[in-house]
Protein backbone atom coordinates (compact mmCIF):
# COMPACT_ATOMS: atom_id res chain seq x y z
CA UNK A 1 0.00 0.00 0.00
CA UNK A 2 1.28 3.36 -0.81
CA UNK A 3 1.87 5.94 1.97
CA UNK A 4 -0.17 8.59 2.32
CA UNK A 5 0.75 12.07 3.79
CA UNK A 6 -0.61 15.45 4.38
CA UNK A 7 2.18 17.98 3.23
CA UNK A 8 1.48 20.80 5.67
CA UNK A 9 1.12 17.86 9.15
CA UNK A 10 3.95 15.51 8.20
CA UNK A 11 6.85 17.71 6.88
CA UNK A 12 9.14 15.53 9.53
CA UNK A 13 8.02 12.42 8.04
CA UNK A 14 7.74 13.69 4.44
CA UNK A 15 11.55 12.89 3.47
CA UNK A 16 11.97 9.67 5.67
CA UNK A 17 9.15 8.18 3.55
CA UNK A 18 10.57 9.42 0.49
CA UNK A 19 14.11 8.44 1.48
CA UNK A 20 12.62 4.61 3.14
CA UNK A 21 9.94 3.80 -0.18
CA UNK A 22 10.59 6.53 -3.19
CA UNK A 23 7.72 7.83 -3.64
CA UNK A 24 5.07 8.88 -1.15
CA UNK A 25 1.07 9.94 -2.17
CA UNK A 26 0.48 13.42 -0.79
CA UNK A 27 -2.50 15.77 0.11
CA UNK A 28 -3.48 18.78 1.81
CA UNK A 29 -1.70 20.70 -0.92
CA UNK A 30 -1.82 23.67 -3.36
CA UNK A 31 -2.77 22.28 -6.47
CA UNK A 32 -6.56 22.86 -7.35
CA UNK A 33 -8.23 20.13 -8.63
CA UNK A 34 -10.18 22.20 -11.38
CA UNK A 35 -6.77 22.81 -12.69
CA UNK A 36 -5.90 19.00 -13.08
CA UNK A 37 -9.47 18.93 -15.07
CA UNK A 38 -9.44 21.75 -16.95
CA UNK A 39 -5.77 20.62 -18.27
CA UNK A 40 -7.40 17.04 -18.96
CA UNK A 41 -9.95 18.93 -21.01
CA UNK A 42 -7.04 20.06 -23.01
CA UNK A 43 -5.95 17.01 -23.64
CA UNK A 44 -9.05 15.66 -25.04
CA UNK A 45 -9.89 18.30 -27.41
CA UNK A 46 -6.06 18.67 -28.38
CA UNK A 47 -5.43 14.69 -29.34
CA UNK A 48 -8.67 14.18 -31.26
CA UNK A 49 -7.27 16.50 -33.71
CA UNK A 50 -6.55 15.30 -36.79
CA UNK A 51 -3.20 13.64 -36.74
CA UNK A 52 -1.81 16.14 -39.59
CA UNK A 53 -2.91 19.09 -37.48
CA UNK A 54 -1.19 17.65 -34.36
CA UNK A 55 2.09 17.13 -36.45
CA UNK A 56 2.37 20.98 -37.02
CA UNK A 57 3.39 21.19 -33.45
CA UNK A 58 6.21 18.44 -33.61
CA UNK A 59 9.70 20.46 -34.06
CA UNK A 60 12.15 18.04 -34.86
CA UNK A 61 15.08 21.57 -34.51
CA UNK A 62 13.96 21.36 -30.38
CA UNK A 63 14.39 18.11 -29.87
CA UNK A 64 10.54 17.26 -29.26
CA UNK A 65 11.10 19.07 -25.97
CA UNK A 66 8.51 21.28 -26.08
CA UNK A 67 4.63 20.71 -28.09
CA UNK A 68 3.75 17.43 -30.09
CA UNK A 69 5.52 13.90 -29.72
CA UNK A 70 4.36 11.21 -30.60
CA UNK A 71 6.03 7.35 -30.41
CA UNK A 72 5.03 4.53 -32.88
CA UNK A 73 3.92 1.18 -32.10
CA UNK A 74 7.28 -0.97 -31.00
CA UNK A 75 8.84 1.50 -28.88
CA UNK A 76 10.68 -0.37 -26.67
CA UNK A 77 10.18 1.87 -23.61
CA UNK A 78 6.40 1.51 -23.69
CA UNK A 79 4.28 -0.66 -25.38
CA UNK A 80 4.19 -1.70 -28.90
CA UNK A 81 1.27 0.44 -29.04
CA UNK A 82 1.21 4.30 -29.91
CA UNK A 83 1.21 6.71 -27.48
CA UNK A 84 1.51 10.67 -27.97
CA UNK A 85 2.41 13.69 -25.79
CA UNK A 86 2.56 17.29 -25.17
CA UNK A 87 5.36 19.00 -23.72
CA UNK A 88 5.03 22.52 -22.14
CA UNK A 89 8.15 23.42 -20.86
CA UNK A 90 9.39 26.25 -17.91
CA UNK A 91 8.06 29.50 -19.20
CA UNK A 92 10.92 31.45 -17.47
CA UNK A 93 13.01 33.45 -18.41
CA UNK A 94 15.61 34.21 -15.50
CA UNK A 95 19.31 33.42 -16.68
CA UNK A 96 21.39 34.20 -19.45
CA UNK A 97 21.28 30.68 -20.77
CA UNK A 98 16.94 30.72 -21.05
CA UNK A 99 17.79 31.21 -24.68
CA UNK A 100 18.73 27.57 -25.14
CA UNK A 101 15.75 26.42 -23.74
CA UNK A 102 12.88 25.67 -26.65
CA UNK A 103 9.89 28.40 -26.26
CA UNK A 104 6.52 26.38 -26.18
CA UNK A 105 4.12 26.57 -28.93
CA UNK A 106 0.22 27.09 -28.41
CA UNK A 107 -2.06 25.29 -30.18
CA UNK A 108 -3.85 27.56 -32.22
CA UNK A 109 -7.15 24.98 -32.96
CA UNK A 110 -7.32 25.11 -29.19
CA UNK A 111 -9.16 27.83 -26.71
CA UNK A 112 -7.44 29.03 -23.60
CA UNK A 113 -4.37 26.31 -24.20
CA UNK A 114 -1.41 28.88 -22.85
CA UNK A 115 -3.51 29.88 -20.39
CA UNK A 116 -4.49 26.50 -18.76
CA UNK A 117 -1.29 24.80 -18.72
CA UNK A 118 0.68 27.54 -17.67
CA UNK A 119 -1.84 27.73 -14.79
CA UNK A 120 -1.50 24.08 -13.33
CA UNK A 121 2.46 24.49 -14.36
CA UNK A 122 2.68 27.29 -11.79
CA UNK A 123 0.81 25.60 -9.21
CA UNK A 124 2.96 22.06 -9.52
CA UNK A 125 5.98 23.87 -9.69
CA UNK A 126 5.44 25.51 -6.80
CA UNK A 127 5.20 22.31 -5.15
CA UNK A 128 8.11 20.42 -6.34
CA UNK A 129 10.03 23.30 -5.17
CA UNK A 130 8.75 22.76 -1.70
CA UNK A 131 9.29 19.30 -1.62
CA UNK A 132 12.93 19.67 -2.84
CA UNK A 133 13.32 22.07 -0.24
CA UNK A 134 12.92 20.00 2.32
CA UNK A 135 14.88 16.95 1.07
CA UNK A 136 17.62 19.39 0.49
CA UNK A 137 17.66 20.24 4.26
CA UNK A 138 18.73 16.63 4.80
CA UNK A 139 21.16 16.99 2.39
CA UNK A 140 22.65 20.05 2.38
CA UNK A 141 22.79 22.99 5.09
CA UNK A 142 20.95 25.19 2.71
CA UNK A 143 17.38 24.23 2.31
CA UNK A 144 17.53 26.16 -0.62
CA UNK A 145 19.85 24.13 -2.76
CA UNK A 146 17.94 21.91 -4.40
CA UNK A 147 15.08 23.68 -5.25
CA UNK A 148 17.66 26.28 -7.41
CA UNK A 149 18.90 24.12 -9.58
CA UNK A 150 15.55 23.75 -10.94
CA UNK A 151 14.93 27.49 -11.37
CA UNK A 152 14.38 28.38 -15.10
CA UNK A 153 15.41 24.80 -15.77
CA UNK A 154 13.98 22.30 -18.59
CA UNK A 155 11.44 20.88 -15.90
CA UNK A 156 8.57 19.45 -18.15
CA UNK A 157 4.68 19.59 -17.94
CA UNK A 158 3.15 16.11 -19.83
CA UNK A 159 0.16 15.40 -21.12
CA UNK A 160 0.36 11.63 -22.26
CA UNK A 161 -2.57 10.22 -24.66
CA UNK A 162 -2.50 6.21 -24.87
CA UNK A 163 -5.19 5.92 -27.59
CA UNK A 164 -7.48 2.25 -27.74
CA UNK A 165 -5.34 -0.61 -27.91
CA UNK A 166 -4.85 -2.20 -30.66
CA UNK A 167 -5.66 -6.03 -31.21
CA UNK A 168 -2.11 -6.93 -30.80
CA UNK A 169 -1.28 -4.72 -27.22
CA UNK A 170 -4.36 -6.10 -25.69
CA UNK A 171 -3.31 -9.47 -25.12
CA UNK A 172 -0.53 -8.07 -23.28
CA UNK A 173 -0.37 -6.73 -19.64
CA UNK A 174 1.77 -4.03 -19.43
CA UNK A 175 0.65 -0.48 -21.21
CA UNK A 176 3.73 1.21 -19.93
CA UNK A 177 6.81 -0.69 -19.75
CA UNK A 178 8.89 -0.99 -16.40
CA UNK A 179 11.49 1.72 -16.10
CA UNK A 180 12.77 4.73 -13.73
CA UNK A 181 12.35 8.05 -14.35
CA UNK A 182 16.43 10.39 -15.35
CA UNK A 183 14.31 13.14 -13.64
CA UNK A 184 15.11 14.42 -10.32
CA UNK A 185 11.29 14.49 -9.18
CA UNK A 186 8.45 13.15 -10.85
CA UNK A 187 4.94 14.21 -9.42
CA UNK A 188 2.00 12.60 -10.96
CA UNK A 189 -1.11 14.57 -11.34
CA UNK A 190 -3.59 11.88 -12.08
CA UNK A 191 -4.74 10.18 -14.82
CA UNK A 192 -7.98 8.88 -16.27
CA UNK A 193 -8.07 5.11 -15.43
CA UNK A 194 -6.22 2.72 -13.10
CA UNK A 195 -3.35 1.33 -14.15
CA UNK A 196 -0.10 3.03 -12.50
CA UNK A 197 2.52 0.89 -10.65
CA UNK A 198 5.24 1.20 -8.21
CA UNK A 199 7.85 -1.30 -7.35
CA UNK A 200 8.62 -1.51 -3.30
CA UNK A 201 11.79 -1.96 -1.50
CA UNK A 202 10.40 -5.59 -1.23
CA UNK A 203 10.02 -6.46 -4.60
CA UNK A 204 6.09 -5.97 -5.12
CA UNK A 205 4.37 -3.59 -7.40
CA UNK A 206 2.26 -1.65 -5.77
CA UNK A 207 -1.35 -0.05 -7.25
CA UNK A 208 -0.35 3.57 -7.13
CA UNK A 209 -4.70 4.71 -6.82
CA UNK A 210 -4.76 7.86 -5.50
CA UNK A 211 -7.57 9.00 -3.44
CA UNK A 212 -9.40 12.10 -4.63
CA UNK A 213 -7.10 15.49 -3.70
CA UNK A 214 -4.18 13.61 -3.92
CA UNK A 215 -0.96 13.53 -5.91
CA UNK A 216 1.95 11.25 -6.27
CA UNK A 217 5.89 11.99 -6.07
CA UNK A 218 8.31 9.55 -6.86
CA UNK A 219 11.74 10.01 -6.63
CA UNK A 220 14.44 9.96 -10.18
CA UNK A 221 17.50 8.94 -11.23
CA UNK A 222 19.21 12.10 -10.86
CA UNK A 223 18.38 12.61 -7.46
CA UNK A 224 19.54 9.44 -7.07
CA UNK A 225 22.93 10.60 -8.03
CA UNK A 226 23.33 14.01 -6.35
CA UNK A 227 21.77 11.91 -2.77
CA UNK A 228 24.78 9.21 -3.29
CA UNK A 229 22.22 6.67 -3.63
CA UNK A 230 20.04 8.29 0.10
CA UNK A 231 17.30 8.73 -2.00
CA UNK A 232 16.23 5.84 -4.83
CA UNK A 233 14.99 6.21 -8.30
CA UNK A 234 11.82 4.48 -8.09
CA UNK A 235 10.79 1.41 -11.02
CA UNK A 236 7.19 2.29 -12.14
CA UNK A 237 4.85 0.52 -15.26
CA UNK A 238 1.72 0.98 -16.40
CA UNK A 239 -0.44 -2.20 -16.96
CA UNK A 240 -3.77 -2.80 -18.13
CA UNK A 241 -6.98 -4.85 -18.19
CA UNK A 242 -9.50 -6.35 -20.28
CA UNK A 243 -11.60 -3.91 -20.14
CA UNK A 244 -8.70 -0.95 -19.81
CA UNK A 245 -7.52 -1.75 -23.40
CA UNK A 246 -10.81 -0.90 -25.01
CA UNK A 247 -10.87 2.88 -23.94
CA UNK A 248 -8.46 5.36 -24.56
CA UNK A 249 -6.12 6.82 -21.70
CA UNK A 250 -4.81 9.97 -20.42
CA UNK A 251 -2.07 10.50 -17.95
CA UNK A 252 -0.50 14.37 -16.38
CA UNK A 253 2.88 14.52 -15.00
CA UNK A 254 5.67 17.01 -14.12
CA UNK A 255 8.81 15.40 -15.12
CA UNK A 256 11.57 18.10 -12.84
CA UNK A 257 14.65 18.58 -14.11
CA UNK A 258 17.75 20.58 -12.73
CA UNK A 259 19.41 23.02 -15.68
CA UNK A 260 21.69 21.11 -18.23
CA UNK A 261 24.95 22.71 -17.01
CA UNK A 262 24.04 21.71 -13.64
CA UNK A 263 26.55 19.04 -11.90
CA UNK A 264 25.27 15.63 -10.78
CA UNK A 265 27.94 14.83 -9.04
CA UNK A 266 26.93 13.46 -5.41
CA UNK A 267 27.03 16.28 -2.71
CA UNK A 268 29.27 16.25 0.30
CA UNK A 269 26.97 15.74 3.04
CA UNK A 270 25.24 13.30 0.81
CA UNK A 271 28.64 11.14 0.97
CA UNK A 272 29.27 11.54 4.30
CA UNK A 273 25.80 10.15 5.60
CA UNK A 274 25.98 7.46 2.50
CA UNK A 275 29.63 6.87 2.25
CA UNK A 276 32.29 6.44 2.56
CA UNK A 277 32.88 7.43 -1.21
CA UNK A 278 31.11 8.49 -4.05
CA UNK A 279 28.76 5.87 -5.56
CA UNK A 280 28.34 7.99 -8.63
CA UNK A 281 30.64 9.93 -11.11
CA UNK A 282 30.12 13.44 -11.90
CA UNK A 283 28.31 14.67 -15.10
CA UNK A 284 26.22 17.39 -15.58
CA UNK A 285 22.17 17.12 -16.15
CA UNK A 286 22.28 17.54 -19.99
CA UNK A 287 24.90 15.01 -20.21
CA UNK A 288 23.68 12.48 -18.38
CA UNK A 289 19.99 12.78 -19.91
CA UNK A 290 21.91 12.49 -23.79
CA UNK A 291 23.76 9.25 -22.33
CA UNK A 292 20.58 7.72 -20.77
CA UNK A 293 18.81 8.35 -24.23
CA UNK A 294 21.46 6.15 -25.80
CA UNK A 295 20.30 7.34 -29.24
CA UNK A 296 22.15 10.94 -30.30
CA UNK A 297 18.88 13.02 -29.99
CA UNK A 298 18.84 14.42 -33.03
CA UNK A 299 18.63 11.03 -34.64
CA UNK A 300 16.68 9.89 -32.35
CA UNK A 301 13.46 12.70 -33.11
CA UNK A 302 14.54 12.14 -36.35
CA UNK A 303 13.28 9.21 -36.83
CA UNK A 304 10.28 9.86 -34.68
CA UNK A 305 9.76 12.50 -37.10
CA UNK A 306 9.97 10.14 -40.34
CA UNK A 307 7.58 7.70 -38.76
CA UNK A 308 4.91 10.23 -38.03
CA UNK A 309 5.12 11.80 -41.80
CA UNK A 310 4.69 8.21 -42.81
CA UNK A 311 1.88 7.59 -40.92
CA UNK A 312 0.55 10.84 -41.96
CA UNK A 313 1.31 9.49 -45.74
CA UNK A 314 -0.35 5.94 -45.33
CA UNK A 315 -3.56 7.50 -43.68
CA UNK A 316 -3.84 10.09 -46.30
CA UNK A 317 -3.19 7.18 -49.01
CA UNK A 318 -6.03 5.12 -47.09
CA UNK A 319 -8.60 8.00 -46.87
CA UNK A 320 -8.39 8.77 -50.98
CA UNK A 321 -8.43 4.94 -51.73
CA UNK A 322 -11.98 4.75 -49.97
CA UNK A 323 -13.36 8.06 -51.19
CA UNK A 324 -12.15 6.87 -54.93
CA UNK A 325 -14.51 3.82 -53.94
Amino acid sequence: MISSLDIRANRESLTETLRTHGYVALRGHDIDKTAIRNFQQLAENFFALPLSTKAQYFDPNNGALAGYLRIPGGDDHYSSDVCEFWNVLCPTQLSDKSYLRPQNPWPSEINHFKETSLALYSQADALVHELLGHVSATLTSDANYLPGLIDDSWTALRMMHYPPASAEVAAEKLRGQEHTDITMLTLFLGGTDEGLEILDADGHWQPANLAEGEVLIACGEMLERLSNGLFRAVPHRVVQSPESVKKQRFSFTLFVAPRPEVSLAPLAQAIEQNGPDAKYEDISSGQYLAQRIGLGVVELVAGLRAALDQEIAHSETHLAANTAN
